[in-house]
């Protein structure tokens, strides 16, 4: 897992890079940016083909520049879900306020169940949000909530089916080494990469951190996915974002289904500078 310090410097600060990406955050001429502008750095490569995501650990500054400042999402193969659909949020105990000390995102194999916790967490949120739909996948069930008074704000309330993912083992305040354990069986390539990439996206294995390759290793203990990353903390007025490129090896045991992940910081690039 990466360091915590990390992990808070990216949830703080990523506001700061939204609003800095944002139309209206600036004055139209620049004023507050030092230098080039995130649409200087974005134009500098085209992220629509596919030879542009070549190799992403000899990737010049430029490059993670413009990829940093690009509204791309990711590699374009890369397991990824419709974001216009609503918030994804995955019932925990800490939601559901079953604990108070522990947040441990919720499984069960019983729909009831699930929308008893989507329920009871929407009962003792800041605001209720009706239940207007559901969804049922191989993954999760889906509760979509919607604020009466505010129908752009949307929470799609997840719970895991426990015999795809249990995580139940991990908890996010206290991060231990195995991040959940994986249900199907025989595990295949096929069923390892959507699992690992579906965790990625909506799990936070790295904070924010947007996937640049995607390479599957089979071994004979399982299957591993090597991904590259980058992720961007906030600058401020005096201050620089920082851009930061890594890489994970996230595995899933062929026997135990465990899910276990390394993670490394490569280098770090000063982006956009502000005055």
């Amino acid at each position: 897992m990466p360091r915590e310090t990390n992990r808070l410097r990216i949830f703080c600060l990523v506001s700061l890079l939204l609003c800095a990406l944002a139309p209206g955050c600036a004055d139209d001429d620049g004023h507050g940016i030092v230098g080039p502008d995130p649409g200087h750095w974005a134009r500098l490569y085209d992220w629509t083909d596919p030879e542009t995501w070549t190799d992403p650990s000899r990737w010049p500054d430029d490059k993670l520049l413009s990829f940093a400042y690009s509204t791309s999402r990711g590699h374009p193969d890369f397991y990824r879900e419709d974001p216009d659909r609503g918030s994804r949020y995955y019932e925990n105990t800490i939601s559901t306020r079953r604990e108070t000390d522990q947040w441990i995102e919720l499984a069960t194999d019983n729909r009831d169940s699930a929308l008893a916790w989507s329920e009871r967490a929407a009962r003792t949120g800041a605001y209720y949000r009706d239940l207007v739909a559901e969804t049922e996948t191989e993954k999760y069930y889906e509760f979509r909530r919607v604020r009466a008074a505010n129908p752009r704000d949307v929470i799609l309330s997840r719970v895991h089916k426990i015999g795809y993912l249990d995580r139940s083992m991990f908890d996010r305040l206290r991060p231990s080494p195995v991040l959940g354990v994986f249900g199907p069986r025989p595990i295949d390539a096929a069923k390892a990469r959507e699992l690992i990439e579906y965790m990625w996206v909506n799990s936070r294995i790295v904070g924010f951190g947007r996937p640049l390759s995607r390479e599957l290793i089979e071994s004979a203990g399982g299957f591993a996915e090597e991904i590259f990353y980058s992720y961007t903390i906030g600058g401020d007025w005096g201050l620089c974002d920082t851009i930061v490129l890594g890489r994970a090896v996230v595995s899933v045991d062929r026997t135990s289904g465990e899910i276990t992940a390394v993670v490394e910081e490569l280098r770090e690039v000063t982006g956009v500078c502000y005055e």
